[in-house]
């Protein structure tokens, strides 16, 4: 089952089998969100905590990343799903964040922080420029992060290096804002404001993507999910579009 929740505030749950079918469409309470989920998660409409219709607490700010335990809001707040528990990481306002399991990944400004748990394993104080989005993969042993000059780099978590050249990947003509991987991590698939797609791969293709999608969708692209029992990957554009590739 895959539940989308869009802009107008309706939620819609679909079920895979030879084609995805509209199981159930129902109002949603976030009006201003979109994403892709296939678990259950919180989103925030900046006032309220939503865990898939349920409201879970009243708030006054935004939930940019999220596990199926863990949120982390724009202020720095961490929340803990399961027994209530908060902290606050020492951090201005947060651009973009990532969880997996205890780890967490927030930048401010040009400055990139990985966390465990509340406690900060390492910093890395000049990105060189202000990340769009990041996502853990390779079960949180490398970090991905998007930047605001269209570069992909990939960190190692145990130790703050590199594992590829800053700005060696660089081909989106517009702003990243997703970014998702199948479980390995051995390849990275890119979207956002240009509406192509790009894989990118850690073993082969030094500079350039495994391959590009052009024009998947007719407008920016918000989100993509791989489904890696299916082997296919999920995108969510702005031209209201659900779209499944192989």
């Amino acid at each position: 089952i895959l539940s989308s929740v869009s802009y107008d505030g309706k939620m819609k749950k679909w079920e895979w089998g030879k084609e995805w079918i509209l199981r159930e469409s129902c109002d949603f309470p976030v009006g201003s969100v979109q994403k892709l989920f296939n678990d259950q998660v919180a989103i925030s409409d900046r006032k309220k905590i939503f865990l898939t219709g349920e409201v879970i607490e009243e708030i006054d700010q935004e939930i940019i990343a999220f596990d199926e335990e863990i949120i982390v809001l724009k202020n720095g707040t961490v929340q803990n799903l399961t027994d209530s528990s908060s902290f606050s990481l020492n951090q201005k306002e947060i651009d973009a964040a990532a969880v997996y399991g205890k780890l967490i990944a927030v930048s401010h400004g040009t400055s990139l922080h990985i966390y465990q748990g509340c406690n900060e394993l390492f910093a890395v104080p000049d990105l060189g420029a202000r990340v769009t989005c990041m996502k853990f993969g390779n079960q949180g042993r490398i970090l991905i992060t998007a930047d605001d000059k269209r570069r992909i780099k990939v960190l190692k978590c145990n130790n703050g290096e590199w594992i590829r050249e800053s700005g060696q990947w660089c081909s989106h003509s517009a702003r990243i804002d997703t970014l998702s991987m199948n479980e390995e991590g051995s390849i990275i698939f890119s979207a956002g404001v240009d509406g192509h797609i790009m894989a990118w791969s850690l073993e082969h293709c030094r500079f350039d993507p495994l391959f590009t999608v052009k024009n998947a969708h007719s407008a920016p692209i918000g989100k993509l999910l791989f489904l890696e029992k299916f082997n296919l990957l999920l995108s969510a554009g702005n031209d209201s579009c659900i779209r499944a590739w192989k």
